[in-house]
């Protein structure tokens, strides 16, 4: 069994994870804009008084989660690309002594 990894496609994926990462913080920063450009307009009744306690509580939960979920993609991503630099290193390491032990041997 082989295993053949290309660190192009690697730092490509990290490329495109740390995208998705920007693009869901740049989503989450309009959708906390629009939230809190609604101000609160659940009124004074009971309803509205619970959801005066919970919505704020709630909403600013989801965006910590999913600001957390859009670090983690960026995270990741950058970790990608790193791993491809290093994979491409070895490889050329490995490469310039399997030349030079073949030079050597002659």
């Amino acid at each position: 069994m082989s295993l053949e990894i290309d660190p192009d496609q690697v730092r490509a994926a990290g490329t495109r994870l740390v995208d998705v990462g920007e693009g869901l913080a740049t989503a989450l920063e309009g959708l906390d804009a629009r939230l809190k450009g609604f101000g609160e307009p659940w009124g004074g009744d009971m309803l509205g008084t619970l959801v005066a306690a919970s919505f704020p509580v709630v909403s600013r939960y989801l965006l910590e989660c999913c600001a957390a979920m859009a670090d983690e993609y960026q995270s990741s991503g950058e970790d990608l690309m790193a791993l491809a630099d290093d994979m491409t290193a070895v490889e050329e390491e490995l490469v310039g002594r399997f030349r030079a032990l073949a030079g050597e041997l002659g």
